[in-house]
């Protein structure tokens, strides 16, 4: 009788514990369910912001990356023509070449974006800083001419820098990552908001 009930007593607790053991397993497969999702959308929102970054909305090449290049152009015939225009050695152009070659860096590198609107922001007030300076320059008509049309297209490529499709992307991803579990996710794996160009 003793035995019987040892038995049954045994058997409950191995009937209890390998409940336990299934809901452990249970808790542990939605959890990982869970991380695995919410992962997935976050890595999705991301490549499509970097898709929209470098390839524009429509993927036809009218993006943030397109215009931050054309920016640098600008900055470069900028430089060029205050070089032959006097300025050669100028603090302004030297702080412009130095702006520009931390975003022309950070582009080629194709490095993490978070950095590249600071120095969007520090290449335009460099570029202003120097075209302002140039009214000083001993500039021919025709450089007159040039460095207004440069300094145009500058500003022009940032007022349509502002205004990308990318920055909705960013705003979408940066929603994802401040829910559950993308909070916890970008914790553990150190993943930053995307930065807004403005």
């Amino acid at each position: 009788m003793a035995s019987a009930r040892g038995d049954k007593g045994s058997n409950m607790a191995e009937k209890l514990k390998s409940r336990g053991v299934a809901a452990a397993i249970a808790v542990v497969v939605m959890v990982v369910t869970v991380f695995a999702s919410g992962g997935a959308k976050l890595s999705a929102l991301k490549s499509q912001a970097d898709d929209v970054f470098y390839s524009g909305v429509s993927g036809d090449g009218l993006s943030i990356y397109g215009d931050l290049n054309m920016r640098l152009e600008n900055a470069y015939n900028i430089c060029t023509i205050a070089k032959r225009s006097g300025g050669d050695g100028s603090v302004e152009l030297v702080s412009v070449q130095s702006a520009y070659d931390a975003l022309a860096a950070a582009l080629n590198d194709k490095a993490p974006r978070a950095s590249l609107p600071a120095l969007n922001r520090e290449l335009t007030s460099s570029v202003e800083t120097l075209y302002r300076a140039m009214d000083d320059y001993a500039l021919s008509e025709t450089d007159e001419t040039l460095i207004a049309r440069q300094y145009r297209s500058f500003l022009s490529a940032n007022d349509t820098i502002s205004h990308d499709g990318y920055n909705a992307k960013a705003a979408d991803f940066n929603e994802t990552l401040s829910g559950f579990p993308a909070n916890i996710i970008a914790a553990l794996t150190r993943v930053k908001p995307l930065e807004f160009f403005r």
